[in-house]
């Protein structure tokens, strides 16, 4: 008896050190990815709090959101894309516990400073080559993507810039090209931030979003714009 007991318990311990142990997406592991996770009728009282002006935004952030949850239900943290997340300035990144990494958790992102001890954000080619990430990811200003851009020129020399830096030719995410340029203005809002999920999502799952239309869905969350370039970059 005293052999079975301790056997159990070695199970206990083992499996919660596994991360295909742990919550899915959609669940725990989302739960601030969206209104009405926990409360089947969440979205409907968000949309009657917010006004009649903007119940249709919240309740077409809902339903993209309810998207994300369901084709990204099946992953375990284990499986999530490694993603490299780079603010304005060149090789800073984000603390573990920033909103950022945050934010790419809910839509499936794995960040490669999720364990991240440094305090100095500054990192290096040597840094991020050896965390491989499969998507870098790259937050601009305004004045690169944002309201009233009408032209991706200078998000595309973004784009170039880090796809040319020597330091990264053997890294996944430029061997494929999946380099992606988001406005920081997407943060702003509860419709930019599902628009961003959404963004980095189908970057790191195409074959899970194979019919999102994403410059479409920006015009119905955020309006006229250029908000993002990459893979799915809306034509000039």
């Amino acid at each position: 008896m005293k052999k079975i007991i301790a056997f159990l318990l070695g199970l206990c311990l083992l499996f919660p050190l596994s991360g295909c142990f742990r919550v899915r997406v959609g669940q725990d592991a989302g739960a601030g990815a969206g209104a009405g996770d926990s409360d089947p009728s969440g979205e409907t009282q968000r949309e009657n709090v917010i006004g009649e002006e903007g119940g249709d935004v919240a309740l077409l952030e809902g339903e993209y959101e309810k998207l994300l949850r369901e084709g990204l239900g099946e992953l375990y943290p284990c499986q999530f894309v490694l993603v490299y997340a780079e603010d304005e300035e060149e090789y800073l990144t984000f603390a573990p516990s920033s909103s950022m990494n945050a934010l790419l958790l809910s839509c499936g992102g794995n960040s490669v400073t999720s364990a991240y001890l440094s305090l100095n954000l500054h990192v290096d080619d040597a840094f991020i080559a050896a965390h491989s990430p499969e998507l870098i990811v790259k937050w601009v200003s305004g004045s690169v993507l944002g309201e009233n851009i009408s032209s991706t020129a200078a998000a595309r020399a973004v784009q170039r810039g880090i796809l040319s830096r020597d330091g990264l030719k053997d890294v996944p995410a430029i061997k494929t090209g999946n380099v992606l340029v988001l406005s920081k203005q997407l943060l702003e809002s509860e419709g930019g931030k599902t628009l961003a999920k959404l963004f980095l999502a189908r970057s790191m799952y195409p074959v899970l979003f194979p019919d999102i239309d994403l410059a479409a869905v920006s015009r119905e969350l955020v309006g006229e714009g250029i908000f993002f370039y990459g893979g799915d970059e809306p034509s000039e």
